[in-house]
């Protein structure tokens, strides 16, 4: 499936790409990434492949239209995984698009974002006073018993700096088990439908923060593995703070690695964690 990610640019069209696309995945996407190239024309790409399996044959052939139609309409498309043929398929798409196509590493995800930002003229650089302040904070919570102390801690810093505060959660998908294995013993949401389990994930949402009533507050239900879903997120919107919690972990545990420790080692911004 694709799951497009909101980014604070709108040059920039960012996307993520899980299990083994469908023609119906690309009857979805295409108007999507249509109307983004009709309202803002050449754009850079970032996509990013989780448990990518490829592509159904139908859809093998919807991803080759895509090129031969839009080669031109791409300045840089940047590719994101984690196996060697990922790496081999985007050699392979520089052949279909006149736009420069880079693939990078999951661990070398803030260089693509780098890379998709590079601009030839001169930004306008930072003023102090903006420095020294949080203007994009993100809330990454998993919603354990812990997350409303999470949240709440965000909304404080935000009324501080009068930030926009972003409350982010990532959904992985359930492994799907053929009920004809009678002797395994398999949870009920394992049989649940992807739209059944994003439906509960926004409901816990809305109870989560539906009465913050913070006016710059937006929220973020995201397919995908925790720590590189928050990372990916973070660098998308170019948060300068991100807050999560702890549990607490202690030696086995804190040496193998947590989310948290993933994100406060691989983060661009700064990490606040709460202590749960």
């Amino acid at each position: 499936m694709f799951q497009r990610i909101p980014v604070n640019d709108e040059k920039i069209f960012a996307f993520k790409a899980t299990g083994k696309l469908t023609d119906a995945d690309y009857k979805k996407f295409i108007p999507e990434l249509e109307s983004a190239i009709e309202k803002q024309g050449a754009l850079s790409v970032y996509l990013q492949l989780e448990d990518f399996h490829g592509w159904e044959p139908k859809a093998a052939w919807d991803d080759f239209k895509i090129g031969l139609k839009h080669g031109n309409d791409f300045r840089k498309i940047a590719i994101v995984g984690e196996k060697k043929w990922e790496r081999w398929m985007a050699t392979l798409g520089k052949a279909f698009t006149g736009g420069r196509i880079e693939f990078f590493n999951h661990e070398d995800a803030p260089k693509a974002w780098d890379w998709l930002r590079e601009q030839e003229e001169e930004t306008e650089t930072e003023t102090e006073e903006q420095k020294d302040t949080y203007q994009k904070i993100l809330a990454a919570i998993d919603f354990s018993d812990h997350s409303g102390k999470t949240v709440k801690k965000a909304v404080e810093l935000a009324k501080k700096y009068d930030a926009e505060l972003m409350v982010l959660h990532a959904l992985r998908h359930i492994t799907r088990y053929d009920r004809s294995f009678e002797l395994l013993v398999v949870p009920d949401e394992a049989f649940e439908t992807d739209e059944i389990i994003f439906e509960r994930a926004e409901k816990k949402m809305d109870e989560l923060t539906g009465k913050i009533g913070y006016p710059k507050l937006k929220t973020e239900i995201i397919w995908g593995r925790s720590k590189s879903t928050i990372l990916f997120y973070a660098e998308a919107q170019q948060a300068d703070l991100i807050v999560m919690g702890s549990h607490g972990h202690h030696g086995l545990a804190r040496m193998l690695g947590s989310t948290t420790n993933g994100v406060i080692n691989n983060a661009r911004c700064d990490v606040l964690v709460v202590r749960t």
